[in-house]
């Protein structure tokens, strides 16, 4: 795959990869041509390097129009369609036919056909890296290379599918069904990787369409975005129909806090990008210094209140487990260590879920050992309360739907924080066996997890490596038993 990309393996460090990729460019230019370069290199989230934009430019109108035709052919996926409308904006954007056509090529990223195309992409993309997780070929490989191959393949994968005429509900509900194996990497997740902002599981479809569409539409706005467009790129980035007109959550998430090692157009401000499609006063809501003033605000109030609601979930939206601003790093050390999470579950069930979720995924970025023992002493002591609320019940059948979806999400809060609590240890200690030693405190304190995590500690058991599973095997005969 690397060698279909003339990229080299071995990459340097620091060496930028669009650099890299325009050296690619230049030498599938000279062995395979033009279409067949531009097919190859559209299946990456990063802009498209120079030299390839350059030969492009250089062709007759007559050229042009047979080049976008046979590209039209064979670009399908949302992300080559979004290289293709900056195609034909910045190369051929003298000839009036391409605008129209790229402007209706945008509204139908958007459309009811559109949004699941969208979708299905993105489910491929999970599915790719997931399988590449499994292989130790592809996990040996720099992490740019990597991500870059992920989305090449899904890339090219959607593309096939789609130029043979497989219906989009067909592949949604195939890819959907599949099962996705554990990846071996679980237990010791490469945080650089997982928290870059190309990672599949950090892609969201209108983060991914609103990112891509300023990068192809970018110096064309003043000219190219209308009325109904600009419409329908606030309706995708504030969809619910409220006074309040509150934006999409993953619009909140600060993506300067997260590493960008292929320099993608995921990358970068949000308000500085999104402000050519929403408007300025619109994007100011996503810029770096709004989200991290209001961080701010919230670590100001949190320090005041740990029980304040609004600012747990701000702490939460913005960063998530990326790593704080380096002015909030002390502030968020004391909030962590000294919220007493038993008497918010006391207070607010929904609250505590929120505060305990969002410190544990915290943990790993403030390294102390002492705040993160406090907070796993903390995950036993939640149990403790909750099974003394008439809340353990091991008949289940005896609780109904709504109480029984609000332990289930419990027991998943509970089960998601001890393995964040758990992947913070330190690299010389054995991080599976503090998982299912402290997995194995709560399931025995709180009965009611024990059906809600029997089946995810079976999967650990199946499909980790033999090395791995095994350390789970006592845990499952105890599940099994009850």
């Amino acid at each position: 795959m690397i060698r279909h990309f003339r990229l080299s393996p071995n990459i340097k460090a620091n060496l930028a990869f669009r650099e890299t990729l325009d050296t690619s460019a230049r030498t599938l230019l000279q062995e395979i041509g033009l279409h067949k370069t531009i097919e190859r290199l559209v299946g990456f989230p990063v802009p498209l390097p120079p030299s390839l934009i350059e030969a492009i430019t250089k062709l007759s109108d007559e050229k042009k129009r047979t080049l976008i035709k046979e590209l039209l052919k064979t670009l399908k996926s949302p992300l080559s369609k979004i290289h293709l409308i900056y195609i034909m904006l910045h190369c051929c954007n003298d000839m009036s036919a391409f605008p129209r056509l790229a402007r209706w090529i945008t509204m139908s990223l958007f459309n009811e056909q559109g949004k699941e195309e969208c979708k299905t992409f993105l489910a491929i993309l999970k599915w790719v890296n997931d399988e590449f997780c499994c292989k130790q070929n592809m996990r040996s490989l720099p992490l740019q290379i990597r991500l870059a191959m992920v989305w090449a393949h899904a890339n090219r994968l959607f593309n096939i599918f789609l130029f043979l005429s497989t219906p989009i509900s067909w592949l949604k509900n195939f890819f959907s069904r599949i099962e996705q194996r554990i990846p071996v990497e679980i237990f010791n997740r490469d945080r650089n990787y997982w928290f870059d902002v190309a990672h599949p599981n950090q892609t969201n479809r209108v983060v991914f369409l609103l990112s891509g569409l300023s990068y192809s539409i970018n110096k064309k706005a003043m000219e190219f975005i209308d009325e109904k467009l600009r419409t329908i790129f606030n309706k995708a980035a504030f969809p619910y129909e409220d006074r309040n007109r509150l934006p999409i959550p993953a619009l909140l998430m600060d993506p300067t806090q997260a590493q960008n090692s292929l320099e993608s157009f995921l990358g970068g401000n949000h308000g500085e990008k999104l402000s050519i499609l929403l408007g300025k006063d619109t994007a100011n809501l996503f810029t770096q210094s709004e989200l991290q003033s209001s961080t701010e605000n919230a670590v100001d109030a949190l320090v005041k209140e740990e029980d304040n609601f609004d600012a747990w979930m701000r702490l939460y939206a913005v960063l998530g487990g990326l790593p704080p601003y380096e002015n909030l790093v002390d502030r968020i050390r004391t909030i962590i260590q000294k919220t007493d999470y038993v008497n918010l579950f006391k207070k607010n069930p929904d609250l505590a879920r929120i505060a305990i979720h969002t410190a544990s995924l915290q943990i790993i970025n403030l390294r102390d050992n002492d705040i993160r023992c406090n907070l796993k002493n903390q995950l036993v002591d939640i149990a403790k309360y909750l099974a003394k609320q008439n809340t353990d019940k091991v008949d289940l059948s005896a609780i109904s739907k709504e109480d029984l979806d609000k332990l289930r999400d419990i027991s998943l809060i509970l089960l998601e924080s001890a393995f964040n609590v758990s992947t913070a240890t330190q690299q010389n200690q054995n991080v599976i066996a503090e998982f299912v030693d402290l997995l194995t405190q709560l399931v025995e304190i709180l009965n009611v997890m024990k059906p809600v995590i029997k089946p995810i500690v079976q999967r650990f058991c199946e499909e980790l490596p033999i090395s791995q599973a095994k350390q789970f095997w006592m845990l499952l005969l105890r599940l099994r038993i009850t």
